[in-house]
């Protein structure tokens, strides 16, 4: 690396490092406006100031930037250095390995790898080293993969010096890795106890841990696994756990010897007993079936995580193939590769020094990708506000607050007879504050105690927002987050112009879900354009792009209590439990061809009631 001119150099190492996480951010800034090479610059700029004991951090980003650019040669420098001040960071050499050019191993005996086979097709793949592990009777098909991996576990005698891995048959799709591959990679990265090749970066990186991940498609996970792993004499707090790319593992896509072998077993046995018992409230919990396509069983997700969890104990040698190089997942969050990439080296950096500094910044780097409307990302609530007052220091962002819906938003001074009583009410992707604001300024309902929750840091932070008191309590984290028997206090809870932002299966379960926990006498105010309004970002990273259009016969099939449409064909709608019955006629679109004049044909067509500022009552 060059030596710093005496005329650039005035930083000591210290104040370097402590100026880390603003060049992160910076250079993510840069990368999001397209300028990969200002962001080079940056990173450059910072290490030619003087040693530090963070530079390894720096040279990791600076060689994803060369590597991403094309400058291979550079990337080797940057990873080598990397390695030069940290030897032990399997990131770095997993990226150095890929940057250099290496001669293909022959020798793949001490390495046994088996693909899951339980059909015909499966059964018939053809990669000469991947051997077929047949599970064609699939005698437990709720147990999924662990049924045969427990069964040649608990019935193979392992050679203590051969490394085993089960996949399944997409493991190939998913990693871009034949099992030449996989054995190629693993001679030239020797010495490690655990090889992984986790798919979905972006599921690893935007979140805290996989079990937090885990609760964002299957609300209640994270309490569930919690109290688990207490229950099998594993107490970890996983609402602070930080894993990084090091940890995160999915799809059960791990090469290990058998002492990682035997001790995955022995943990995942516990759960297994405790399942099979089936008897006890907990193991009713994790024996439910999810949402997931084919109703999996909860226990399958929580098997596939513990290798995560085993990992993070930081007691195995694990050396993981590069995650960027797999596919990643097909959400929205696969959109911001570079927020990836700098989200995990946060967290990884955190891990190694565990300066508070490093986790703050991952924290607004994340809530920038996650905007106020539920999406998938953190689900843990975070409360900013209680009674009125900020309970914790609130951040300053070069993010704005952002978040005004165009609902019909008078028509909650009508879906109570009487507004004269006690009334508690939730705004779940409040965003600027306005309908809150709405509810104060009227004299009937200025005492009605209104709570917020907003997945878009800045939103919650709006301490001018704050100053006038005008949300009794506010929540960081998203509507999944919020535990069910909450619901019970609120008499109105408000999602206005949310469910466009996200796709049409979140959207539908966003909905299911509160009605399904709402109490029986209370509503949900619903409101969202009745056509496929476009929009795109408006801030780097806001997910403020809408992602479905609402026909008006979807909303009108759930049989609203009263309704009001405004202009631009944006309807307001009132549903109460009844509604739950008739969720299958809920169906977005995300066709968007789906314009206002084809929106408003159909709401024309079904006799809906037009004229912006009043509604009708339909029950």
């Amino acid at each position: 690396m060059t030596s710093p001119r005496a005329h650039d150099c005035q930083a000591t190492g210290p104040q370097a490092q402590s100026d880390l996480p603003g060049i992160m951010a910076a250079a993510q800034a840069l990368q999001a406006q397209g300028d990969s090479k200002g962001a080079i610059r940056a990173y450059r700029q910072w290490l030619e100031q003087g040693p530090s004991p963070q530079d390894w951090a720096a040279q990791f980003n600076l060689g994803v930037l060369l590597k991403d650019s094309g400058d291979l040669a550079g990337a080797r420098q940057a990873f080598a250095a990397a390695l030069e001040q940290k030897p032990d960071f399997a990131q770095a050499r997993t990226a150095l390995a890929l940057v250099t050019p290496v001669q293909a191993a022959t020798d793949a005996q001490d390495i046994r790898l088996f693909s899951i086979a339980w059909s015909p097709e499966t059964l018939a793949q053809t990669d000469p080293d991947i051997a077929i592990l047949d599970n064609s009777a699939n005698l437990r098909p709720d147990w999924r993969e662990y049924w045969p991996m427990r069964h040649y576990l608990l019935n193979t005698a392992l050679d203590a010096n051969t490394y085993y891995g089960f996949l399944s048959p997409k493991f190939t799709s998913k990693t871009g890795l034949t099992g030449a591959g996989v054995i190629r990679f693993m001679h030239d990265q020797r010495g490690a106890d655990v090889f992984t090749f986790s798919p979905q970066a972006d599921m690893g990186a935007f979140f805290l841990n996989v079990f937090e991940q885990g609760e964002t498609f299957d609300p209640g996970f994270l309490s569930i696994c919690q109290e688990l792993l207490e229950h099998i004499g594993q107490p970890v707090d996983l609402r602070s756990l930080v894993m990084d790319s090091r940890h995160v593992v999915f799809s059960n896509f791990i090469v290990a010897r058998p002492a990682f072998w035997r001790q995955w077993l022995a943990l995942c046995e516990k759960i297994f007993q405790l399942a099979e018992a089936n008897g006890s409230p907990l193991a009713i919990k994790v024996n439910a079936t999810t949402t997931y396509p084919g109703q999996v069983p909860r226990k399958v997700f929580i098997i596939e995580r513990m290798a995560s969890l085993l990992l993070a104990s930081g007691q195995w040698r694990c050396m993981p193939y590069s995650t960027y190089q797999c596919a990643w997942s097909a959400l929205p969050t696969a959109r911001f590769r570079n927020e990836a990439i700098a989200s995990d080296a946060l967290k990884l950096a955190y891990n190694e020094t565990r300066h508070g500094e490093f986790i703050n910044a991952y924290a607004e780097l994340r809530s920038s990708i996650f905007p106020s409307a539920p999406a998938p990302g953190p689900s843990s609530l975070e409360q900013v506000v209680k009674d009125y007052k900020a309970v914790i220091p609130l951040q300053k962002s070069r993010l704005t607050v952002q978040g005004d819906s165009a609902a019909p938003k008078d028509l909650i001074f009508h879906i109570l007879e009487d507004n004269s009583g006690d009334v508690e009410v939730l705004d779940i992707g409040f965003g600027a504050g306005n309908l809150g604001l709405l509810l104060k300024s009227n004299p009937a309902t200025a005492h009605w105690a209104v709570d917020g929750v907003d997945g878009f840091q800045a939103n919650c932070h709006n301490a001018a927002l704050i100053e006038k008191s005008v949300y009794r309590n506010i929540w960081h984290g998203l509507a999944q987050g919020i535990p069910a028997e909450q619901f019970e206090r609120y008499t109105i809870i408000c999602l206005l112009d949310v469910i466009e932002h996200l796709p049409a299966d979140t959207a539908k379960q966003l909905l299911r879900d509160l009605l399904t926990n709402m109490r029986h006498d209370a509503f949900l105010f619903i409101s969202t354009p009745l056509w496929f309004y476009p929009q795109d970002t408006m801030q780097p990273g806001d997910l403020e792009e809408h992602l479905i259009g609402v026909p008006a016969t979807s909303m009108m099939a759930l049989l609203p209590k009263m309704y009001s449409i405004s202009h631009p064909l944006v309807g307001g709608f009132v549903l109460g439990k009844r509604s739950l019955g008739f969720m299958e006629f809920f169906q977005p679109t995300t066709d968007k061809d789906f314009s206002y004049q084809r929106g408003m044909e159909i709401a024309e067509a079904i006799g809906c009631h037009l004229q912006p500022g009043s509604f009708k009552t339909m029950w």
